[in-house]
């Protein structure tokens, strides 16, 4: 989630129409079917939908401040090299400059953009899903995790680590989230326990909800590797399987089983990773809780405008409920 003091600056361009200025010179270096540049959504990042010479295609963009460039390209290296193991994935395009990156400087401020390939299918949502479609999704994950565990080094070097991560969340979080701050180190401290080696540990997506895929004559396509890391395997599919219960992932739940069972015909995975599910949740929950802080701080109404002040409260009560459980923790 970027800075809501970001996403207002892009949004004020929006007009009713969901049509922006800025969009559209930053595509410049694509080229666009007049009029067909829409606003789709902000959160980690500005994306548009458009179409070029009839085709769908998606704008992505960040403030240079909010994404490093080279990590852009990194997460770029990676999407092109799943794209020639045959997984079905969102390809990037490049601009007519030859570039598959461009940096545009605008009135607004220095954006990174990058163009991908509208990936056909559907989006489904959880409730949506029934026990085969677990299993293909299941699937799906192993399929990548199993085309991670042969990446190069120079993809995985390039990515950040689970403890880059943790180490962030630290330097973000101040002095009085005291809950918060010891969570995560008694996560850190549980982590660098666990084994780690090729069949447990590698390259992750990192974000492989629904959102990100789009279903389409049972095969199902990857979006967003943006986030993608160093972790544990399992570490994936707790993110995956994170909205299915408040109270945690129960793997007799028949719809993680038959997500595992999914998983397990494409690549091996220990059962003793499985049994570390609450961990991964809980660093889960620290990350986006300090992704949280760094997005809303002490931002009020005011400052975010009418159109996004119903997100900042919902944000800020998502971070009230991350407090309540870090407390309820270190209490126990």
């Amino acid at each position: 989630m970027m800075k809501l003091s970001t996403m207002r600056t892009v949004l004020d361009t929006v007009d009713g129409g969901w049509r922006s200025p800025l969009a559209n010179q930053i595509l410049e270096r694509w080229g666009y079917d007049e009029g067909t540049v829409f606003f789709w959504r902000a959160s980690a990042n500005f994306v548009f939908i458009f179409r070029r010479e009839g085709r769908e295609f998606y704008l992505r963009f960040n403030e240079a401040s909010e994404r490093e460039l080279a990590m852009i390209k990194s997460e770029l290296d990676v999407v092109l090299y799943m794209g020639k193991r045959r997984l079905k994935t969102a390809q990037p395009v490049m601009s007519t400059n030859g570039q598959f990156i461009e940096t545009v400087e605008s009135e607004l401020g220095t954006y990174h953009a990058v163009v991908f390939e509208a990936m056909p299918g559907e989006h489904l949502e959880l409730d949506e899903l029934d026990e085969k479609q677990f299993y293909d999704w299941g699937s799906a994950l192993g399929q990548l995790h199993e085309a991670m565990k042969s990446a190069p080094e120079q993809l995985t070097a390039s990515r950040p680590s689970w403890r880059e991560l943790l180490e962030h969340a630290l330097d973000v979080l101040p002095a009085e989230e005291k809950a918060a701050r010891s969570e995560l180190m008694r996560c850190m401290k549980q982590a660098e326990e666990l084994p780690m080696d090729n069949s447990n540990y590698g390259l992750i997506h990192y974000d492989f909800e629904l959102d990100n895929h789009r279903w389409k004559d049972g095969e199902i396509g990857i979006l967003d590797f943006d986030d993608c890391c160093m972790h544990w395997y399992a570490a994936d599919i707790a993110y995956a399987l994170g909205d299915l219960s408040d109270d945690g992932i129960d793997l007799s739940d028949y719809r993680v089983m038959a997500f595992m069972n999914g998983y397990k015909q494409e690549t091996e995975l220990s059962e003793d990773m499985l049994g570390q599910m609450k961990l991964f949740e809980r660093i889960d929950e620290l990350l986006g809780f300090a992704k949280l802080l760094r997005s809303v701080g002490e931002l009020s109404a005011s400052d975010v405008g009418e159109r996004l002040d119903s997100l900042r409260v919902k944000l800020k009560g998502f971070m009230d409920k991350s407090r309540a459980a870090f407390a309820a923790s270190a209490e126990g």
